[in-house]
């Protein structure tokens, strides 16, 4: 009796640590539609909607169609000459999608077992880069940068970055010529749907940004984060990057390029009265014997790699600068040992930082062609874990939780079969064909459901749009 009870307790664990349904197929919505239009949302039980054009199809958890939630939402258009970039963010929470596109703000609260919501919330029209005297005091303006923060009561708030580079002084403030950088930000009331507008002239940070010396000199204008004290967090760059072995202003290719000197601010603007003030301002400037160098803004910071020669090999380091809500500075260096990786070309790979489950920065580096993904802490510990059955991808695959952004293999160590339902194709789809995986994941609790999605693709006759011929699809769950 005390035997049957242990392998019944074992089989239990077993199911409740991953489960896994059986391929669907649903190739009667989506043939000949293009792969990478199909959108797909979890919701916090496991059900999930699956997008095409202004179509909705919803699904519960196990996979099964519900036929009679199919919904058509056809979205506003914008006027002409309100053609912009966009971005979308989603609130987890509320199971809400926002979505900027040409000057429009769409509004739709999903739902699970009913038909979504939808509502278009145009905003004011740019003339240029912003209304009033500003514009007519620079020239060539460029947009940068745009996000949505949902992490507020009862409102969102869009941003919307542009740098220019000055001709005149300001009229009211003696500033020297250099690079402007403007700001606005679109507060929507989300009970009543009005807009409040709030349009800022960031102080030249610096007259001789105003000169582009190099042709590979970059500047950038970003937020990267909202801190405790509801302010958002914009960093103010421009990054030098030069090829060494190459004469001056040459259109070096990036690929070479061995040395940066990036000149940077952080600045705040207050959600409370909109104030502005400069909080950070550094240099930093890569080692002169990098082989290869790169120079990135966000998660509350900065962060710069470069690799290194060794006799037959290239090594790789990292400085992540990261802002504290002192204002303080945390800056951490990694050095990934060349027992465990040794690169065989100089460029940099793809570094990214993600929280671990007890709150740890994770430093997180996918090599191609490499099997495995290596991980490491602030405390410099190193795990390398394999990635040849999950071939996960830094750059697209991602796990969504309602407050942040996960990497799956970050997490725990994932045995084979819990890992074989993430990487298996259907029988009817050849491991050799053109075919288009697509994982979604979503973390609730110590819960992650997962959308697993396998497209049978062929080229149609201009040779390099993908048309999906056979859709197959399965759910399931993996617990922490």
């Amino acid at each position: 009796m005390r035997l049957l009870i242990s392998l019944f307790f074992v089989h239990f664990c077993f199911v409740v640590s991953a489960q896994s349904n059986g391929w669907i197929e649903r190739t009667d919505f989506f043939i000949n539609s293009n792969p990478y239009e199909i959108g797909s949302y979890i919701f916090d039980d496991g059900s999930f909607q699956l997008t095409k054009g202004n179509y909705r199809f919803k699904f519960d958890r196990r996979g099964i169609y519900d036929a009679a939630l199919v919904q058509e939402i056809i979205e506003a258009e914008a006027p002409a000459g309100q053609e912009s970039s966009g971005c979308t963010a989603f609130d987890m929470k509320n199971n809400i999608r926002y979505t900027l596109a040409d000057n429009i703000i769409h509004i739709e609260q999903m739902f699970p077992d009913r038909e979504n919501e939808y509502k278009a919330i145009p905003l004011e029209k740019q003339e240029h880069v912003v209304k009033s005297v500003w514009d007519e005091y620079s020239n060539n303006s460029n947009h940068v940068d745009a996000g949505i923060i949902t992490s507020l009561e009862g409102k969102i708030i869009l941003y919307q970055t542009y740098y220019a580079i000055s001709a005149n002084t300001h009229p009211d403030l003696f500033k020297p010529k250099g690079i402007n950088t403007y700001l606005r930000l679109s507060i929507v009331n989300l009970k009543d749907y009005t807009v409040s507008y709030e349009y800022l002239l960031i102080d030249v940070f610096n007259s001789a940004f105003g000169k582009k010396k190099e042709v590979l000199d970059l500047f950038d204008f970003k937020c990267i984060g909202m801190n405790s004290k509801q302010e958002l967090l914009f960093s103010i760059s421009k990054t030098a990057f030069k090829d060494r072995n190459a004469p001056p202003l040459s259109l070096s290719d990036y690929k070479s390029v061995d040395y940066c000197k990036a000149n940077a601010d952080i600045w705040s603007i207050s959600l409370t009265d909109f104030s502005q003030k400069k909080v950070y301002s550094t240099l930093i400037e890569s080692p002169l014997k990098a082989e290869s160098v790169s120079f990135t803004s966000g998660n509350n910071g900065w962060m710069l790699t470069w690799t290194e020669a060794k006799e037959d090999y290239f090594t790789f380091h990292a400085r992540c600068f990261q802002l504290d809500a002192d204002y303080d500075i945390k800056e951490t260096i990694i050095h990934f040992p060349s027992p465990d990786l040794k690169l065989v070309k100089p460029q940099t790979p793809n570094l990214r930082i993600f929280d671990g489950l007890n709150g740890q920065k994770l430093f997180c580096l996918e090599v191609p062609n490499y099997p495995s993904i290596f991980i490491m802490d602030e405390h410099s510990k190193l795990e390398v874990r394999d990635n040849s059955i999950l071939k996960w991808d830094l750059n697209k695959d991602y796990v969504l939780s309602d407050s942040e952004i996960l990497c799956l293999p970050c997490l725990r160590e994932f045995p084979a079969d819990e890992l074989k339902p993430l990487s298996d194709l259907p029988g009817s789809i050849p491991s050799t064909s053109l075919h288009k995986r697509t994982l979604k994941f979503r973390k609730v609790g110590n819960t992650i459901f997962y959308l697993h999605m396998e497209a049978l693709n062929k080229l149609v006759e201009t040779g390099h749009v993908e048309k999906i011929q056979k859709l197959f699809l399965k759910t399931g769950q993996i617990s922490l």
